[in-house]
């Protein structure tokens, strides 16, 4: 299976599996990203944070109305953090990249019920 093929079919089923708002930004923000790697065999962590803020647009893009303190919110603060990391170290390991996107995605989520005043309503 080639780079190419397995990248189309994550975009094709995010898509065709996307379940409620969520679901659907989801899909656009892995269409855009995996758009931005296509061609690309040597993924570096440069390469995959521009394929996040190429998601990050197209999700964005997709939503007449964005609302801040939704997944939106993470996926944009994700995207902000991987260019951090990149200025600050551009040889930085994928081990430590993924670990500080992923420590940067729970922390902003933790923080979207107070964005929100609906999510804190509801404790969601």
């Amino acid at each position: 299976v080639d780079h190419d093929s397995v990248i189309s079919a994550i975009s094709k089923g995010a898509f065709v599996g996307a379940k409620g708002n969520s679901g659907v930004i989801y899909s656009q923000f892995l269409i855009g990203v995996v758009e931005a790697l296509e061609g690309k065999t040597n993924t570096t962590p440069k390469d995959f944070s521009e394929a996040l803020d190429e998601g990050t647009e197209m999700a964005y893009d997709s939503i007449l109305n964005p609302t801040e303190g939704t997944i939106l919110t993470i996926m944009k603060v994700i995207t902000e953090k991987s260019k951090e990391l990149i200025i600050e170290n551009p040889d930085i390991s994928w081990i430590d990249f993924m670990t500080a996107l992923v420590e940067t995605g729970k922390s902003t989520l933790a923080k979207t019920k107070e964005m929100l005043k609906v999510l804190k309503d509801a404790n969601v």
